[in-house]
């Protein structure tokens, strides 16, 4: 049976692909690093049919997080080019997560059998961690609990219907020194947004690039290409994303673009207050 498209699904198609290209013209070392830690981390989830454990409930456990955390830096990646901010917010949390459920079960393969599919795998994969750092001798391992939970924590809110869910959702620039946010029922690119989450996601995309080659490639993280992916992101990311002012409180002022209307180019917020 043939898909009849109404005209606001078929213009919201069309306008999807506007804000993606527009989007990517703004983007620079962010996509290109995006893009390569993705590349890597396939080609290691893709290698692994070849592991002779590959039926092993362990490696099924890691394979299933593993991919499960790609596609929602797919989704979120997609939702960042396309101006939906808070969809591709919302899927930091599991995607934060997705590293210690990998650490704990590398370290103790028994703990796939012991896992119960709810949010406790996490907390016991945070304590296989913990106790691995302990019997190490590391001194991480007294911090290593309570500051995963820390950073974790701040990422809670983007998971439901709060008001910083709700800010980070909306295009945001600065408009004569004022915030500005715009709204759009289907998306609204905005320069701050856009660059802000597409450097962030192009770390955690790093981040799991890095624990898919040990825990399911089985390699060595400092060889290959995986410590000079981590130089480019640091020099040409973190530095950037550390000195970024984050906009935080209560908009003070909004601006509404139709949905039937094209969604703004990045950096066209400045006329949409003219």
């Amino acid at each position: 049976m043939a898909v009849v498209l109404n005209d606001w699904y078929r213009h919201q198609r069309e306008f999807d692909a506007m804000a993606r290209d527009s989007s990517e013209v703004v983007l620079g070392a962010e996509a290109d690093i995006y893009a390569e830690a993705m590349g890597l981390t396939a080609q290691f989830i893709d290698a692994t049919a070849n592991r002779d454990d590959f039926n092993s409930l362990t490696v099924k456990r890691m394979l299933g997080a593993a991919t499960h955390s790609f596609n929602l830096l797919c989704s979120a990646w997609d939702s960042t080019l396309t101006g939906r901010y808070g969809a591709a917010a919302s899927h930091q949390r599991s995607i934060n997560e997705t590293p210690d459920l990998l650490k704990g079960l590398y370290i103790e393969p028994a703990f796939a059998e012991q896992m119960t599919g709810t949010e406790s795998d996490v907390k016991r994969a945070r304590r296989i961690v913990r106790d691995a750092y302990a019997l190490a001798g590391s001194p991480e391992a007294k911090t290593f609990i309570s500051e995963r939970q820390r950073h974790i924590k701040t990422l809670h809110p983007f998971s439901h219907l709060t008001f910083e869910a709700m800010g980070v959702a909306l295009g945001i620039g600065v408009i004569g020194g004022q915030k500005v946010g715009v709204l759009r029922a289907g998306g609204a690119p905005a320069r701050k947004s856009l660059l802000g989450l597409a450097r962030i996601l192009a770390l955690d995309a790093v981040e799991l690039t890095s624990f898919v080659v040990v825990v399911l490639g089985k390699e060595d993280v400092t060889a290959g290409p995986v410590p000079e992916l981590f130089r480019k992101a640091s020099t040409l990311i973190r530095d950037d994303l550390d000195q970024e002012e984050i906009l935080t409180g209560e908009m003070e002022r909004f601006l509404l673009v139709r949905s039937d209307e094209e969604p703004p180019h990045p950096d066209r917020m400045p006329e949409f207050a003219r």
